[in-house]
């Protein structure tokens, strides 16, 4: 995992440094978010093609300025500094995520679909 990392940070560059390391994640998102969507759609399933890519860049940026905050916002306020957790911002992903996810099972009679 910290290889694959590693390699993106090599091939994007670092998102904070340009904005051109932002939009590439960015992209690489929407791109994986829609073959994502188009498996969804391929097989007939809810959630498809323009969910999978709002969900995946919408994920993506919310860490994107998770991770950033703590350095642009970080400077002390008031005699004291903002305390920020990528976490809380990760917990929130996984919630919105989840609730989609559980919009997408159908029960039709007796069968769960989804």
């Amino acid at each position: 995992m910290m290889l694959a990392m590693n390699f993106l940070s090599e091939w994007m560059g670092d998102p904070y440094a340009s904005p051109a390391g932002a939009i590439g994640r960015l992209l690489l998102a929407a791109a994986l978010g829609a073959a994502i969507g188009m498996e969804r759609e391929h097989r007939g399933h809810g959630a498809g093609f323009r969910t999978q890519i709002l969900v995946g860049v919408g994920a993506c940026m919310i860490m994107l300025i998770a991770l950033r905050f703590g350095e642009v916002f970080g400077a002390t306020v008031g005699g004291g500094s903002v305390s920020t957790d990528p976490a809380r911002a990760i917990s929130g992903v996984m919630g919105g995520i989840g609730f989609l996810g559980a919009g997408a099972i159908i029960r039709q009679g007796a069968s769960i679909r989804g």
